[in-house]
């Protein structure tokens, strides 16, 4: 159970061998902390609507209440409001299934049906199940962001940034098909870690632990 990452990133590279922008406002000046701009970007598995997405302020690696959220509309949009560019530059996101309610327009007008969670670093413009690798890269091996993009990609076998936006760039006129098989790896990325989520429920239902700290260690 707990070789889940590995697991993941050879499942990733088996896949592979078969084989947007945006930012933040300009009117806050980074030093001071009260001074607000706002972050805007997309998240995918395929673009994702009604997600819940947030800056991860306790970095606990959940969306509570107090942080800064909103919901993303279509093509996985999301802006988020009154930051500031330290919280920006600090924090990662966290974008959350809402059960029931988040689509995924690779299937439209079907919600989704089983939870999971992405996470990107701080300063990211785009979600996505290969950013969640990224900052699961950080946060248990200590790597900067420029040095987890890069195992990665390595790890995967790409020239591509596994933080690019895959979608847009398996619809467009250069690397086309890379992208493609970023886009599927997303896929079979976010499937693992459907399966995982519920089996950290189930487990912290039974053992008192914090599901956010055993999703840490899958």
């Amino acid at each position: 159970m707990f070789k889940q990452p590995l697991m993941l990133t050879a499942l990733a590279a088996a896949v592979l061998a078969t084989g947007c922008s945006s930012g933040s406002g300009s009117g806050a000046d980074s030093g001071n902390n009260t001074s607000t701009t706002s972050l805007t970007g997309k998240v995918a598995d395929g673009y994702l609507q009604n997600a819940r997405v947030c800056l991860d302020l306790n970095t606990n690696g959940a969306c509570d209440t107090g942080e800064p959220s909103t919901l993303s509309a279509m093509g996985g949009a999301f802006t988020l409001q009154g930051v500031t560019q330290a919280q920006i530059d600090t924090f990662p996101l966290v974008v959350e299934i809402v059960v029931g309610e988040t689509i995924d327009e690779d299937n439209p007008g079907e919600a989704i049906t089983r939870a999971y969670t992405l996470t990107a670093p701080a300063g990211s413009v785009f979600v996505s199940p290969l950013t969640t690798m990224i900052q699961n890269e950080i946060q248990e091996n200590g790597l900067s962001a420029e040095e987890a993009r890069a195992s990665i990609q390595a790890r995967l076998g790409t020239d591509i940034d596994p933080s690019a936006d895959y979608v847009a760039g398996s619809a467009g006129d250069t690397n086309a098909d890379e992208y493609g098989r970023l886009y599927r790896v997303a896929q079979l990325t976010r499937a693992v870690m459907q399966e995982n989520q519920e089996l950290i429920e189930a487990i912290a239902g039974e053992t008192d632990l914090d599901p956010a700290d055993l999703l840490a260690i899958i």
